[in-house]
């Protein structure tokens, strides 16, 4: 009888948390659960399940594990309240993320591409208004964040490595984590110009090969129009085989559209054998999505939905390769878009200042101007609208998501349509299952192992 009352104590003490979100697949369980932003791999799928029932007659040793993993979580604890409080120190983190553009111009015009272009490389007076903000102001940041992006930034390498060298030493003198990385093309990513940016700690680059040699020339081409793949697959493999520095983080990103998804596998063999073994390269799958512009509209028929193939195809490689999907078990835990983050902020090359990498015509989005000798001059109202959704659509309010987003709704759609309207979760919420699997298939020290 005092064996069945601890028991039941026992079991009335905890429950499950409402931020689990359970993959059962007979021979294998995956939980993920959005507030600890853990992952849990297990085969013991009979010890889990009796577990995640709330039998009485349990592992004692594995339900501690799942409660100090959060799993579990007391039987009287407000998950709604704690979720909004990580939600809310998500948004108002201290951490300063800046997105500087040292030029919009690109020597690209990729056929998807939504940019204009009509702006040129940013001035040295715009350059020092964001140095003086941050001598003025970094003191009271946890940290700097900093990606360079364009147009394409290595068009104006100069001002990357002006501007570095002077982050570089005022975060060393303040002592403050520091961490950069940049979105380019990868045409001029040479060896030699990633040794010069090595220097200035910019570890991690995100570079776009959309497919095949065929299928990238199709939609990634320079200005008059000439191919670009294999000048940047040269740069990439010289990479590999002469820079030596293990902090190096290249993501390979790969937008496709329907009609290039149908040479992924051939794309992957090739990756496979350039990359596959070293450790510092990593794909990340994307559809090509309509970002706006006029471009886009010629291959409107050829874009995805909501809900795309790839992650069960990038299962088969999985198995075959070492390549860690780490980008989207980020994505997964990331919650919040960068645009809702208070202190998170794109810089313009001629000093505006944006929320979001997208919609830099629209007035919601200029939300301030560097000026030389002030710094940042913020419209703070304008700012408000970016982290303070107006509501919240009932639906979303139960989601295992519910802390990490403001409605499953992007700001910056949120403020064109005037209201809350369709929720979109995301491609990777809308394939979750398949993108669990991926991540669990070859599971790197972030994920859990029962």
């Amino acid at each position: 009888l005092g064996k069945e009352r601890k028991d039941e104590d026992r079991m009335m003490r905890y429950k499950n948390s409402m931020y689990n979100y359970i993959l059962d697949d007979e021979d294998k369980i995956i939980l993920f659960n959005s507030y600890t932003e853990k992952i849990a791999c297990s085969e013991k799928s009979g010890v889990i399940r009796k577990i995640i029932a709330r039998e009485s007659d349990v592992d004692v040793g594995q339900e501690a594990r799942m409660i100090a993993d959060g799993f579990l979580v007391r039987e009287n604890e407000n998950e709604i309240a704690k979720g909004n409080l990580k939600y809310y120190d998500k948004i108002y983190g201290r951490m300063l993320s800046l997105t500087i553009m040292p030029t919009e111009q690109c020597n690209f015009r990729c056929k998807y591409c939504y940019e204009k272009f009509e702006k040129g490389r940013m001035s040295e007076e715009i350059s020092t208004g964001v140095i003086k903000y941050l001598k003025k102001n970094l003191s009271s940041y946890s940290g700097l964040d900093i990606s360079w992006f364009g147009g394409e930034p290595l068009l104006a390498v100069d001002i990357i490595e002006k501007m570095s060298k002077e982050i570089c030493q005022l975060c060393k003198k303040l002592k403050k984590p520091y961490l950069a990385g940049m979105t380019t093309n990868g045409y001029y990513l040479t060896p030699e110009i990633l040794e010069r940016l090595l220097k200035y700690r910019i570890y991690h680059y995100q570079i776009t090969l959309d497919g095949t040699e065929h299928d990238h020339n199709k939609y990634r081409v320079l200005g008059d129009g000439s191919p670009t793949f294999n000048v940047i697959m040269e740069n990439l493999k010289r990479i590999s085989k002469q820079i030596s520095s293990k902090r190096l983080k290249i993501s390979i990103r790969v937008n496709l559209t329907k009609e290039t998804y149908k040479n992924l596998d051939d794309f992957m063999i090739l990756m496979i054998k350039e990359f596959g073994q070293d450790e510092r390269f990593d794909i990340f799958v994307r559809p090509v999505g309509n970002w706006g512009g006029d471009r886009v509209q010629q291959i409107q028929p050829d874009l995805f939905g909501q809900v795309t193939p790839f992650f069960s195809k990038l299962l088969e490689y999985k198995k075959k390769t070492p390549f860690k999907f780490g980008n989207y078990a980020k994505m997964l835990n990331g919650g919040v878009c960068y645009a809702a983050v208070r202190n998170n902020y794109v810089i313009g090359s001629d000093g505006k200042i944006y929320k979001c990498t997208l919609h830099f015509e629209k007035d919601f989005n200029q939300i301030g101007r560097v000026l030389t000798n002030v710094g940042f001059d913020i419209d703070y109202a304008k700012l408000a609208k970016w982290i303070t959704p107006d509501c919240v659509p009932e639906k979303c309010k139960g989601c295992f998501m519910a802390h990490a987003c403001p409605g499953g709704q992007c700001a910056a759609q949120r403020m064109i349509a005037g209201k809350t309207t369709n929720i979109n979760c995301g491609y990777e919420m809308n394939d979750l299952d398949n993108l669990l699997r991926l991540i669990c298939e070859n599971p790197d020290e972030n994920v859990i192992i029962y």
